[in-house]
């Protein structure tokens, strides 16, 4: 609703990402746990002791105190993000940060309208206003509609997300299409290099081929690769210099004075290991008893399993690209 002054009409905005619903945002996960003041965190430590709790946010001091060290710390900028940050950006940000405080105003804006102009206008919004605003220039500007905003509001303008979040629902929805993108590249490489399904029956597990039989028997058939789960799939590249490659992996040998530093230049014989890091974090993705992760250092074991999966999509997209 429009804020009014003696002079001025101000609306507020929010500028939001263009596309929304593919992904999770933080304001999707965030909590409002654990933000103090800097009057009131004294008094409250206790509560977070009683809780075991880690971390006790003061963003007006822009501070943190640490009850694992008892020490008081400075919120970095890297740990601040805005409502907007997607779910992908928060793992990897996560990884190397004890927690990330959401700052949901970060992202808002109040138009400044003249008063005289807009009470002639019946469509204030689509005018162009006088000037734009943020949240902190509201405070000091306009004090009482500052006020005001805040108690219609209801929130907090901050939150907190920590490791728990990242095993929330919302996580595994959006990692689980980045899985099946790269199951997808890979069907589609092999069904590329074998165009006809009888050329993998005898290599593939029994339950694609007995899922491939009953289709074809029912005259609704599709190629095999369309059944291949990843054990199936990692066989098939582990036995095949030209699939390895095709999926992006190098067939020739390393020299030993050149260490692998790049995610794109894993060997064939690296196969098994990049298999078996995604399906781990299939398993965890396809299973809603499983956590993704347990601690806060599993986050940086999940966050190099998804550059895995975003390596060697690109890698295979390429390879298309390339045919």
């Amino acid at each position: 609703m429009p804020f009014e002054t003696e002079e001025n009409v101000i609306i507020y905005s929010s500028t939001t990402p263009l596309i929304q619903g593919e992904t999770t945002f933080a304001e999707e996960l965030y909590t409002s746990k654990n933000i103090e003041t800097s009057d009131s965190l004294e008094e409250n430590l206790y509560k977070y002791r009683a809780r075991d709790d880690r971390f006790v946010i003061v963003p007006s001091e822009n501070k943190y105190y640490d009850l694992k060290t008892e020490s008081t710390e400075v919120i970095e900028d890297e740990m601040v993000i805005g409502p907007y940050k997607d779910a992908i950006e928060i793992i990897q940000k996560l990884a190397y940060c004890p927690f990330l405080l959401v700052d949901l105003e970060s992202n808002s804006e109040f138009k400044i309208y003249d008063k005289d102009t807009a009470k002639d206008s019946k469509e204030i919004f689509l005018e162009e206003p006088d000037s734009v605003i943020d949240y902190n220039e509201l405070s000091t500007k306009y004090p009482d509609i500052f006020e005001e905003y805040n108690s219609n509001l209801g929130r907090s303008r901050y939150g907190i997300i920590t490791a728990s979040e990242i095993n929330k629902r919302h996580i595994k929805e959006v990692l689980y299409p980045i899985i099946a993108e790269f199951e997808k590249e890979i069907a589609q490489i092999i069904k590329n290099e074998y165009p006809k399904s009888d050329e993998l029956t005898d290599v593939v597990g029994n339950a694609a081929e007995r899922v491939w039989e009953q289709n074809k028997n029912n005259s609704i058939e599709v190629h095999i690769s369309e059944f291949l789960n990843l054990s199936d799939m990692q066989k098939l590249v582990e036995d095949s210099d030209s699939l390895a490659k095709k999926c992006g992996f190098k067939t020739s040998e390393p020299s030993p004075d050149e260490p692998i530093t790049d995610l794109s230049e894993m060997r064939k014989y690296d196969v098994d290991f990049v298999f078996e890091e995604i399906r781990t974090l299939r398993n965890k993705v396809m299973h809603a008893n499983r956590a993704l992760v347990k601690n806060k250092s599993e986050i940086k074991e999940l966050d190099f399993r998804l550059q895995l999966l975003f390596t060697f999509i690109d890698l295979i997209s390429d390879e298309f690209e390339v045919s």
